[in-house]
């Protein structure tokens, strides 16, 4: 009743909200104007999207396209291209390295699925192109193995070095190995790799994602720049690591510069900021940040002479983002970071690459558009000819970084809700004439209500000890009861470069469900064929939102219907399972699992001042079940209240979203979201267990009760909320 209650409230609010603002804002925006600038556009080089590009000092920028070529910036001219001759082998990542005189060398993973089902099996492989030359790493297939390369670089004389790992299964465990391959051979290294956090921020990127481990030529040496965790580590091969930064998400570009320093930028994920790490001799770093907050986590550097530039966004507020520059020289900033590309009626400066050729020529290339995927490209004489085109700020409120930011809506749902329960086949229930029919379900609509607020002050996010309290619930209640979740999860901890936000569902359903054949399942005297459906449906999400908007966390639902039971036994040392009865119940269901999913008004809200269009939102979530009933006595008189199974869940929504915010009321904006929405998801499964192994079945008998359940809700969605 209270989220009832909550989108009312937002409902009323909007109604009188939105109306005067939209009047009131249109002479104040014909008087402020909007700033925005930009380095003038040049055709571009190549055709295609590019990737990544490579600056060979003294040679050309080398770009690697996303037709899987590299391309010589200059003249367009292809100097590698690559393909699978098996067209059911998909490219994956690719990471590449060139050197003087074109010569250029590229590690890419591939794979491939064959069958369906359980008899599918995925293929997958390493393959190294160097030059003309292409040859195979490794290879393989089945449970446990996994190839990927690491990284790989090119000397200045052309040597080629490269890292790669490779898994498979051994016995019950799966080993990985790291090796790094070289002129002189082949040798296990020992490595450290990036934290489960790091690798969930880079989700939504797309191919914009670094090597694992990066080369860097720096007093004679090759060195290593890797993540450690969330850490940043540099090592040579015969020295141990030593960490550069602590808190690191997003990109990393180390640089050398001519006058002897070695520059490692990257994203602080505590301050929320562009900064560098320098250093004279690879073992002593001194860190300095570049920018202010929701900066440098998307970043290109590149180094000619002794200058090192690095172009990264930034985002002060939905008004005042796009990209910004810094230059060092000598171990000191050279000038100020300041602003090259800006816009405030829609995103800008995602995807940037930049690169300078031997002669100084440099290029610049970013999405001018994010939302239409529109890239710009940008010329330059030098690295120096960058501050020409400074971007001059103004004097209002958008100057400045805005420390708070508040998104919050309610809605309602009308859905139908189809129930499908699951019963063993004919050959799981020999005892039984016939087989079960599966359980009748009359449901009737019903209307559901939601909400969702992301909230935060500073450092402070609303929501944060809740979110807290409800993981440490879930902790406690899967781990104690399937040993899968054990210790204790700080939200605290995984909010490190993340925004939190909260979203529930709440609903009442009422119909019938009525199953006759338990009634004859053997060792059960009569029992009600018809049960009422009844039931309050909760869902609540307690969401992560990386830099990309990508959202992952915890998704728990809770909600009862009736449903057959079935138990199953096995006796001591028997490894088989045989059927012992069913009985129909009121089934309670209660899910915990982990989800990931995208929604444009996570993106719109944060980085877009103005959305009108069709969108297609999806989510995904798998996780434990724990499902209870009243008692239910097996043939051979062992009671069973409950029990526990996996479940999936796909949610889609297709609808129509309006946004917009206003610079006259500092941000504040409103959206409107009608869609069509639909929720899948299957629980369990009502057939017979597979067999025991052998020493399971030496400790002792077994009983299983089970259940499985298809649920499909869908149904018109609307909701509404502010923005600010």
């Amino acid at each position: 009743m209270n989220l009832m209650r909550y989108a009312a409230g937002m409902i009323a609010l909007a109604a009188l909200v939105v109306p005067s603002l939209a009047h009131a804002d249109e002479p104040a925006a014909k008087e402020a104007g909007a700033i925005s600038g930009g380095p003038p556009p040049v055709a571009a080089p190549v055709e295609g999207k590019p990737i990544r590009f490579y600056s060979v000092p003294g040679d050309e920028i080398y770009a690697l396209m996303d037709d899987h070529t590299v391309r010589v910036l200059s003249s367009g001219k292809k100097v590698l291209e690559f393909s699978e001759s098996d067209d059911k082998y998909q490219i994956g990542r690719v990471f590449c390295a060139a050197a003087p005189s074109e010569k250029v060398a590229c590690l890419y993973f591939a794979s491939k699925t064959e069958g369906q089902g359980q008899s599918s099996t995925t293929y997958k492989k390493l393959v190294l192109v160097d030059g003309t030359d292409k040859k195979t790493i490794g290879h393989g297939s089945g449970n446990g193995y996994d190839i990927g390369g690491l990284g790989i670089h090119l000397s200045t004389d052309g040597k080629l070095t490269y890292i790669y790992s490779e898994a498979e299964q051994s016995g019950q465990a799966v080993v990985t190995k790291t090796w790094l391959v070289s002129a002189e051979g082949k040798e296990q290294l020992k490595i450290g790799s990036a934290s489960l956090l790091a690798e969930l921020a880079s989700i939504g990127g797309g191919d914009r994602k670094d090597p694992p481990v990066q080369f860097v030529d720096f007093k004679g040496q090759m060195w290593l720049v890797y993540r450690d965790g969330s850490s940043i580590a540099v090592k040579t091969l015969i020295t141990e690591p030593v960490e550069v930064a602590k808190r690191s998400l997003h990109d990393i570009r180390p640089v050398v510069t001519s006058d002897g320093w070695f520059y490692i930028f990257y994203h602080d994920a505590g301050t929320n900021t562009a900064n560098v790490a320098k250093s004279k001799d690879g073992a002593t770093w001194e860190m300095v940040q570049l920018d202010t907050k929701e900066s440098g986590w998307q970043m290109e550097a590149v180094a000619k002479d002794d200058l090192a530039v690095c172009v990264f966004y930034y985002m002060r507020n939905s008004f005042n983002k796009g990209l910004r520059v810094a230059m060092l020289k000598g171990g000191a900033i050279d000038k100020p970071a300041y602003t090259i590309e800006r816009e405030e009626k829609f995103n800008t400066g995602w995807h940037p690459n930049l690169g300078v050729a031997g002669d100084g020529t440099t290029w610049l290339t970013y999405l001018e558009h994010v939302e239409e995927k529109k890239r710009s490209w940008s010329k330059f004489a030098s690295l120096e000819d960058l501050k020409k085109h400074e971007v001059a700020g103004g004097t209002g409120w958008e100057e400045e970084y805005k420390d708070y930011y508040l998104q919050t809506g309610a809605g309602v749902w009308y859905t139908w809700w189809m129930l499908r329960d699951s019963v063993p086949g004919a050959s799981d229930t020999p005892a039984l004439a016939t087989p079960l029919s599966r359980t009748s379900y009359n449901v009737g609509a019903a209307l559901l209500t939601s909400g969702n607020i992301e909230a935060r002050y500073g450092s402070f996010n609303l929501g944060a000890s809740y979110a807290q309290s409800i993981i440490d619930d879930a902790s406690k209640s899967v781990g104690g009861n399937s040993g899968v979740l054990n210790g204790q999860i700080k939200i605290d901890d995984l909010m490190l470069g993340h925004d939190l936000k909260l979203a529930m569902i709440w609903g009442r359903y009422r119909g019938k469900a009525t199953q006759t054949d338990v009634l004859n399942s053997p060792g059960y005297g009569a029992e009600a064929s018809e049960i009422e459906l009844k039931t309050n449906y909760i869902n609540v999400q307690v969401l992560l939102l990386n830099k990309w908007r990508i959202k992952y966390g915890f998704d728990y639902s809770q909600f009862t219907v009736p449903a057959t039971v079935h138990a199953f036994y096995s006796a001591q040392n028997s490894t088989t399972y045989e059927y012992q009865g069913s009985a129909f119940r009121d089934v309670t269901f209660k899910n915990y699992n982990g989800i990931i999913g995208f929604s444009k008004l996570d993106y719109a809200a944060k980085y877009e001042n103005h959305y009108n269009d069709f969108y297609f939102d999806g989510a995904f979530s798998m996780g434990y079940t724990a499902y209870s009933f009243n008692t239910f006595v097996t043939q051979n008189g062992v009671e069973k209240t409950g029990g526990s199974a996996l479940n999936f869940r796909l949610i889609g929504q297709l609808g129509w979203l309006f946004f917009h915010r206003w610079k006259s009321a500092h941000g504040l904006g409103f959206y409107v979201r009608p869609a069509y929405t639909a929720d899948w998801s299957y629980i369990g499964s009502g057939g017979k267990p597979g067999d025991r192994k052998s020493e399971d079945a030496s400790k002792g008998d077994d009983m299983s009760a089970r259940v499985g359940l298809m649920s499909f809700r869908h149904g018109p969605w609307l909701d509404i909320g502010l923005v600010w």
